[in-house]
């Protein structure tokens, strides 16, 4: 309470010899929290021209409602930055919103505008800044607006507009936003503003589907779904060592790398591909973040061999109580594979990460299962990932058995389906439950890269067909063309 009356009356004193600089101060409230405010934006958010931007956030730095925070380069220009504190953040959206008029005196007045009202206006000024009138993938960057966009638009309630901006198109036939957004290395921004879409878009057609009616978004469920799809496909196409090498380059920043790596459809390869890059990555809490994510999609590989593989390779990684209860989790895991190469094979990886008596009680049930192994090339293999981590003595007696089966051995692969066929023959079931079978099926291939949903859609048409409205077909073949044009 203190703070915020201290607050209070810096801002009475700043309105009572400079009210410009004071309402400017109101209108940071409609921007997003915990951001970094910079000139140029500023500029644009406040109608007037960078330069007295630029003088008006020194103003209020000067008076402690504003923090300086690093510079940023931005084109040809250095900008200093500003944070603005959370408890001024929501004094400045209270001035935004409350009365112009005051009962007393000594209580401050507000613009009077409604959150739909200062978002729609924030919109307006942006609008004016097109390069090409009505396509907002032609704004110039100012650091905000690209990240915060569909924010802003939902805020003023334009959901229209969140789906009109994810069809814009560039002269050259392509999407004019991903490819605005992947210029300033903002994939992540992207997959957030087309998740946005798509949610948006179930929920109406849930709504529509519940009052007993056809729902008119099937099309661009599907449309959000190609374009997910599509760029599952160009991330699978990138290897680990190619993303590596992106990385390493500085050719892709940390964050576009991690993004890129997520959207591998193998879970196992997936897992691998961020194994690789936590390796090269400086920045501590996007490394956290990786590691995060890798221990998550490992907890969902299906295959126990992959799954304790996997475990094991992220083990050095880790460190203290982690690493302990990874270790446990992987020999768990390995405890119930059943086949006795893989097993062993297994147990041979978690072997470098342990150590005293629990080292020597897996090396000693890793050599007694590859023992049962019948097939004397996998029983070879067994041997051979094992012998680096015996003693001498073991070692040797390990060695001689390879060579013996070697010398006996006379040296003579799994596909993955996606089936729709249960959701086509759901077709009689009642709407609300033919709509979730769909949005559960549609989920599960937009994980896969694009060829597999499309293989589908003859499938998922009667659906489609059962759930939308009369333009569902056209918008299902406008939405495959548009989206195949934009991500050849």
């Amino acid at each position: 309470e203190g703070l915020e009356a201290s607050l209070n009356l810096s801002l009475k004193a700043l309105r009572s010899y400079n009210e410009e600089a004071f309402l400017n101060f109101i209108w940071l409230g409609v921007l997003h929290d915990d951001i970094k405010v910079n000139e140029k934006m500023a500029s644009t958010l406040w109608g007037i021209d960078k330069e007295e931007a630029g003088d008006v956030l020194e103003v209020l730095w000067e008076e402690g409602l504003l923090t300086q925070d690093s510079t940023i380069q931005l084109g040809n220009e250095k900008l200093k930055t500003y944070r603005i504190h959370d408890l001024f953040h929501d004094i400045a959206l209270h001035y935004l919103t409350c009365s112009p008029t005051t009962e007393k005196s000594t209580e401050l007045p507000g613009l009077g505008l409604t959150l739909n009202e200062s978002h729609t206006s924030l919109l307006n000024r942006y609008q004016s800044k097109m390069q090409k009138m009505g396509l907002w993938h032609t704004l110039e960057d100012d650091a905000y607006i690209h990240s915060h966009l569909t924010w802003h638009m939902e805020k003023a309630g334009k959901i229209e507009d969140i789906h009109n901006l994810l069809i814009e198109e560039t002269e050259n036939g392509i999407n004019g936003w991903y490819e605005a957004l992947e210029s300033l290395e903002l994939n992540a921004v992207f997959i957030e503003d087309l998740m946005k879409a798509w949610n948006l878009s179930e929920k109406n057609s849930e709504h529509q589907i519940e009052q007993g009616n056809k729902t008119s978004f099937i099309g661009l469920e599907l449309r959000y779904a190609l374009i997910y799809t599509s760029i599952n496909s160009l991330s699978s196409n990138i290897s680990t060592e190619l993303l590596v090498a992106l990385l390493e380059t500085k050719k892709w920043n940390e964050t576009k790398v991690f993004i890129y790596a997520q959207k591998e459809p193998d879970s196992y390869e997936r897992v691998t591909k961020l194994i690789s890059i936590y390796r090269i990555i400086n920045d501590e809490s996007m490394k956290e973040e990786v590691m995060d994510k890798a221990l998550e999609i490992t907890s969902r590989i299906q295959d126990d061999y992959h799954r304790s593989n996997a475990l094991s390779a992220l083990v050095p990684h880790l460190d203290g109580q982690r690493k302990e209860e990874v270790i446990e989790k992987a020999l768990e895991i390995t405890s119930r594979i059943q086949d006795n190469y893989y097993r062993a094979r297994a147990l041979s990886t978690l072997v470098p990460h342990l150590d005293g008596q629990r080292k020597e009680e897996v090396i000693e049930k890793a050599l007694e299962i590859a023992s049962k192994i019948q097939n004397d090339y996998y029983r070879l293999n067994a041997l051979s990932v094992l012998v680096p981590h015996l003693d001498s003595q073991r070692k040797e007696e390990a060695m001689e058995k390879a060579l013996e089966i070697a010398s006996k051995i006379q040296l003579d692969y799994v596909g993955v389906d996606v089936l729709c066929f249960a959701l086509s023959s759901m077709r009689n079931s009642p709407s609300n439950k033919l709509y979730f079978l769909w949005r559960k099926g549609i989920r599960i291939l937009r994980e896969y890269p694009r060829s597999n949903l499309l293989s589908n859609i003859i499938t998922l048409i009667p659906v489609m067909n059962d759930l939308g409205e009369d333009e569902t077909l056209f918008e299902i073949s406008r939405a495959i063309i548009d989206v195949s044009n934009w991500f050849p």
